[in-house]
């Protein structure tokens, strides 16, 4: 018998992380909550802690055909600090 599996945020793996991350369980994320609630997140910049370099971190959910969330798409985006001509000084 077939039971029909209903993706929650409880339930969707952590499949992959390049370079490897140490986070075993992304679900504890503001990225993931709000990617599995249905909104497309962007972070504010902040200290990677695996580059230990600036970044920020974009999500959206990944949908089946009848628009189910069944995971999410997370990429995490380096971010060059501002100079401070950029800054116009």
């Amino acid at each position: 018998m077939w039971k029909r599996f209903t993706p929650t945020a409880a339930t969707v793996p952590y499949i992959f992380s390049q370079p490897p991350a140490a986070l075993a369980n992304a679900r504890i994320r503001p990225w993931w909550q709000r990617a599995m609630a249905g909104e497309e997140y962007i972070s504010t910049v902040y200290v990677s802690a695996i580059t230990r370099q600036p970044c920020r971190t974009q999500s959206l959910p990944i949908r089946d055909g009848s628009g189910r969330i069944v995971g999410v798409l997370a990429a995490e985006q380096r971010s060059k600090p501002a100079t401070l001509e950029q800054m116009g000084y």
